[in-house]
């Protein structure tokens, strides 16, 4: 339990229990253990979707979305000097027998080991502001027992190519398509998918595909598909908020793609586009 300081701000489903849990209490302990005058601090965990302006001023960051682990004391914050060497193995500005210095490092390697990375903000004689930052995934309440089920459509092997740069979701969205009938092949950008799909012609019954993607995005990769195969279904997707994606971009995947989602999305969101994708209602 948290102690009576302690604020939660919009509980959150975290994916890697064991991990989240050894950062957030590092994260956590060692600001205040190492703090030399009394201070408050808040604790909070929260859904974060980070657009790729922001994710640029954030080393190590990558934009979509995330669960975020927060951490903000009131103490006396961090010189430059000692924040060049915050995350050094068996540093440490705790006493004799108070600690190895190897609590930050040791989070460190964690969060990375899962795709995620942490943002550090401090100043001297206001406070430190740790980040955590994973991967967010959707996740679906159990439904309780005797609840009727939802019908979700499965797939009967038509062949997705599922594009993103993003491996995790690449990842996640094959591995649901795949559980659910459909045959998948990923390709990490647009030139990847072009390459593959000219090579395999007429085996593809759709695309699925992020907008905003290094080398040729979702926007250029649509039209250059639809110019290969006139008749080739396409859902876009994107992990930007629809703010971020509301001019040029959007407009095009919005005339060139069949459908389009916003990350992060359902399983039961994903198999009923890709299901209305595939087979699209009779025209009155």
């Amino acid at each position: 339990p948290f102690p009576r300081s302690t604020t939660l701000v919009s509980p959150v489903t975290i994916p890697t229990p064991a991990a989240c849990a050894a950062s957030f209490i590092e994260a956590t302990t060692c600001p205040s253990v190492a703090m030399d005058r009394p201070s408050s601090m808040m604790k909070a965990a929260l859904n974060r979707l980070l657009e790729a302006a922001e994710a640029a001023t954030i080393p190590g960051a990558r934009r979509g979305a995330w669960v975020v682990l927060e951490v903000t004391d009131t103490g006396t914050g961090m010189s430059p000097e000692l924040l060049e060497r915050i995350w050094q193995p068996f540093f440490t500005t705790k006493g004799p027998d108070k600690g190895t210095g190897l609590g930050l490092s040791t989070v460190r390697g964690i969060v990375a080991s899962h795709h995620g990375f942490i943002d550090l903000q401090t100043e001297v004689g206001r406070g430190t502001t740790f980040r955590v930052f994973l991967p967010s995934v959707a996740v679906e309440s159990p439904q309780p027992a005797g609840a009727p089920t939802t019908g979700i459509p499965e797939g009967q092997g038509e062949l997705v190519l599922v594009v993103d740069d993003d491996e995790p979701i690449r990842k996640l969205v094959a591995s649901i398509l795949g559980k659910y009938g459909y045959r998948v092949v990923l390709c990490g950008d647009g030139v990847e998918a072009i390459a593959y799909f000219v090579s395999h012609p007429g085996e593809i019954a759709a695309v699925v595909t992020d907008v905003d993607m290094p080398r040729l995005g979702g926007v250029a990769l649509s039209r250059a598909l639809l110019q290969l195969q006139p008749g080739i279904r396409l859902l876009a997707m994107s992990g930007l908020s629809r703010s971020a994606v509301d001019g040029s971009d959007l407009a095009a995947v919005q005339k060139l793609a069949h459908v389009f989602l916003l990350k992060p999305f359902k399983t039961e969101d994903l198999l009923r586009a890709m299901h209305n994708l595939l087979h699209p209602p009779a025209k009155p």
